[in-house]
């Protein structure tokens, strides 16, 4: 059998390694992040060509909120290993 069984090592949450839990939710969360991107993108340019001052806006604020979240996961995969 393979794989420390003390709890200590790679196997068992030493921090050296992404659970599928965390792996699976970081894949959520980019795709979420992507996605709230792409809808501020959209309502951006739509906004833009039918000169609502106010869609361009909140456009621009969903974009703006999709990369600090992109930054935030980043961050936390940074400094998780």
């Amino acid at each position: 059998m393979s794989g420390n069984l003390s709890g200590s090592g790679p196997a068992y949450g030493c921090g050296c390694a992404l659970s599928v839990k965390e792996m699976a939710m970081g894949i959520v969360n980019r795709a979420k992040n992507a996605t709230q991107h792409a809808v501020g993108a959209s309502r951006e340019k739509i906004g833009r060509a039918s000169g609502d001052v106010e869609l361009e806006r909140i456009g621009k604020s969903d974009q703006r909120r999709s990369k600090m979240k992109k930054a935030a996961e980043k961050f936390k995969r940074v400094f998780k290993h």
